[in-house]
């Protein structure tokens, strides 16, 4: 197994507020996952922080073998990391009428760099 980090500034993660509308949302990602031979399977967790408003970002730490990760690489030769997860937006302090059951989706496609 090799170590991995998340390159943050490299990296994209979109939030997806669903709750009747469709409101894209702020969100960060970061992480340090394990690979084997390079392509997987892929262990580790990585934390997505998404804003509702920029003073009130809310952190979730993910399992990466829960969200179906998908290893590959870009056109630069570059180790990706593609996933997705939805929770419940109250998971991120977002309020919202329960009937509708609003919930964020998120999808990222993260840069990884060794970690050695």
């Amino acid at each position: 197994m090799a170590p991995y980090a998340v390159d943050p500034d490299r990296s994209t993660v979109t939030a997806v507020l669903r709750a009747g509308t469709d409101r894209p949302l702020s969100a960060t990602i970061r992480g340090r996952l394990e690979l084997e031979g390079g392509r997987g399977p892929v262990t580790g967790r990585v934390q997505v922080v998404v804003w509702d408003a920029p003073s009130n970002g809310r952190e979730l730490d993910l399992d990466v073998a829960a969200t179906a990760p998908e290893v590959d690489r870009d056109s630069e030769g570059r180790l990706l990391l593609r996933g997705s997860a939805s929770r419940p937006a109250g998971t991120f302090g977002i309020a919202g009428t329960p009937l509708l059951n609003p919930t964020v989706v998120l999808r990222w496609r993260a840069v990884l760099v060794s970690d050695d």
